[in-house]
């Protein structure tokens, strides 16, 4: 699929292309190639690059024990400075 970078757009927000999300995922391979010709169209813009990451204290306090969104988060071992919350080497190097 072609992917086009609408003129008017300031910045590309890149979110959750964390290992513990990118791992999940069946067919990770698939995205990350469409994600990374998204971020080359947008280099060669000279947009700016907005990373974003998930990553919580020691005992993930920041979470409520009701969010069941997020529980498989203490399963994946999201704590900062974990490997799990870096962020794909071949997104941040296009």
């Amino acid at each position: 699929m072609e992917q086009n970078i609408d003129s008017t757009i300031k910045a590309l927000l890149i979110m959750d292309v964390q290992n513990a999300t990118v791992n999940s995922l069946k067919d990770s391979s698939a995205i990350l190639k469409q994600l990374n010709k998204v971020i080359l169209k947008a280099r060669a813009k000279k947009m700016p690059l907005i990373y974003v990451v998930v990553g919580f204290r020691k005992g993930y306090p920041e979470l409520s024990p009701s969010n069941k969104a997020f529980a498989r988060l203490r399963i994946a071992n999201m704590n900062l400075g974990a490997r799990s919350i870096k962020y794909r080497t071949a997104i941040l190097n296009g």
